[in-house]
């Protein structure tokens, strides 16, 4: 089988597991208790089931059969009961939730207004739809990356042998197991202990449900993490990058990073393009190998970046998107650079909950805190859609700036925002992955729809469903008698269809109404049975 079979055994058990059945537990409708009853094999052990009424409104009853039962057994056995009229499996109530369990998440609002928090109830794993690890690199001064909140999440390089003063993998960095840090005497993963960039790790990746402090845009996500206080600092780091991106891709993943993002927090407020004549073309390059680059700009009033300067917001590349700070209300925050021209979109950094050195929680404000969390979304992101994914292999490029298109058209129109960015919008996350999941079905999700064929049936019915939206949906048939002979739920989520096929074998001739419902929505339709 190859693994886009397996993939797709993967979904469906995903799908079966996410409705969640109780074993061997039934609901049925029917006369009464005493016909109910009768229609069992009345020589086989009372032990072989239970029956409860669990309705004061019908004659509705719950049926419990011994563990021994298969389905296949349990389901002859209700479908030659004369008496049910309609019988259903116990299905399992799923939250209409994803917080996670994390002691400080409840304080997090910036992960719930931008829409992160949605995303984590439909894939959470950090692995792309082919099998890749996806992996953020971090630039700040440093890290308290040994943080049990932290660790996890970190990249580990796992050709190279720690603290033994070789390039062991031969990527030409000596000692980067976790990391590289450029700024030591000898330069290896031996980070500076900073709580600016462990407030950015944490952003982007704390591991989430774990009970423990924060949860970052991605609880689990691995993050390559590099130290950087200059220039000549921050072009290692940004080659760092590139290189272990170069060689995942050309070892088909024996080697390197699958690295699809990078966010900064650091920079040069007052200058300009001239003044850092090396830095910004390295955006283009990382650009071509698929790494789409988030930084963040300065935090000063009224600081248009196109006139008062500030490094690497104005660089020209479109690998750089350029983020701005907004608020609890969604307004752009007054001390946050800005420019119409080179300003890309805001997010929510403002008075947010960060995790800082020592594992310490506190709140924090400014754009350093707005930047990871849009670096973090387009990790986020990276996990749904195969077609983006083979995208990303095979034009890494046109990858990158698709990416940038969903992050910067998809977000919610802000009008603090518009006419001083360049999209004019706050990210949204569940927008930008809605833009995703359209490229990556061949259409939009904006219509609500029900397709059937054939009609008339004699066997297989096939049912194209389109959903405007993500989330749990219904099928149900019922006769010309009222009687629901079908009742099941689904789950639509990113990157799989909607299409399903119900087998018709053992109704009997005649009119029946298919009814699709998805939240306050309903569509029937009428089919005929040969």
């Amino acid at each position: 089988m190859n693994k886009f079979g397996i993939l797709s055994i993967i979904a469906l058990w995903s799908n079966i597991l996410l409705i969640a059945q109780i074993p061997h537990e039934y609901i049925v409708k029917c006369n009464n208790l005493a016909s109910l009853e009768f229609g069992f094999d009345i020589s086989r052990s009372k032990h072989d089931w239970t029956i409860e009424k669990i309705s004061s409104l019908d004659p509705i009853f719950l049926i419990r059969f011994a563990d021994y039962f298969s389905a296949q057994q349990e389901d002859q056995i209700l479908k030659n009961n004369k008496a049910i009229s309609i019988y259903q499996k116990n299905f399992k109530l799923n939250e209409r939730s994803c917080k996670p369990n994390d002691p400080e998440y409840s304080k997090q609002w910036n992960l719930v207004k931008m829409q992160i928090e949605d995303i984590w109830c439909f894939k959470n794993d950090g692995v792309s739809p082919l099998g890749d690890t996806i992996v953020i690199g971090v630039i700040d001064e440093g890290f308290d990356y040994t943080l049990t909140d932290l660790k996890r999440n970190i990249f580990i390089n796992k050709f190279e042998i720690p603290d033994n003063g070789i390039d062991d993998d031969n990527n030409d960095y000596i000692d980067d197991y976790y990391g590289f840090n450029p700024l030591s005497f000898n330069p290896g993963d031996e980070h500076n202990l900073k709580n600016h960039g462990t407030n950015i790790a944490g952003l982007v990746g704390a591991i989430g449900n774990n009970k423990i402090g924060v949860s970052g845009t991605n609880q689990n996500i691995k993050m390559l993490i590099c130290d950087a206080a200059n220039d000549a600092s921050l072009i290692t780091c940004y080659s760092y990058f590139y290189k272990m991106k170069d060689e995942y891709l050309k070892s088909d993943g024996k080697k390197g990073a699958y690295v699809v993002a990078s966010t900064i927090s650091l920079g040069y407020d007052t200058d300009f393009v001239d003044d850092h004549p090396l830095i910004c073309p390295l955006y283009d390059k990382l650009g071509n190998i698929g790494i789409l680059n988030v930084c963040a700009t300065v935090n000063r009033p009224d600081h248009d970046v196109s006139i008062l300067g500030d490094i690497p917001s104005l660089c020209p590349s479109l690998h750089l998107i350029a983020v701005t700070n907004t608020d609890k209300n969604d307004q752009k925050v007054l001390d946050a650079g800005f420019s119409k021209e080179f300003i890309d979109i805001g997010a929510s950094g403002e008075n947010v909950t960060v995790m800082g050195l020592g594992g310490v929680i506190r709140e924090e404000s400014g754009c350093s805190l707005s930047a990871p969390q849009v670096g973090g979304t387009i990790a986020l992101l990276n996990q749904f859609c195969p077609k983006f994914n083979t995208l990303s292999k095979s034009n890494p490029r046109q990858a990158s700036l698709l990416m940038r298109q969903f992050i910067l058209e998809c977000g919610d129109e802000n009008a603090s925002l518009n006419g001083i960015t360049t999209s004019g919008r706050r990210m949204n996350a569940l927008k930008s992955l809605k833009c995703l999941d359209a490229y990556c079905q061949d259409s939009k999700r904006d219509t609500f729809a029900l397709t059937i064929k054939p009609n008339p049936v004699y066997d297989d019915l096939n049912l194209d469903i389109q959903l405007d939206a993500f989330g749990n949906y219904s099928i149900k048939v019922c006769n010309i008698l009222g009687q629901w002979i079908f009742n099941q739920s689904y789950l639509n989520q990113p990157g799989q269809s909607s299409d399903l096929k119900i087998n018709t074998n053992g109704w009997i001739s005649g009119v029946y109404f298919v009814v699709l419902e998805f939240e306050e929505k309903k569509i029937s339709q009428a089919i005929l049975k040969l």
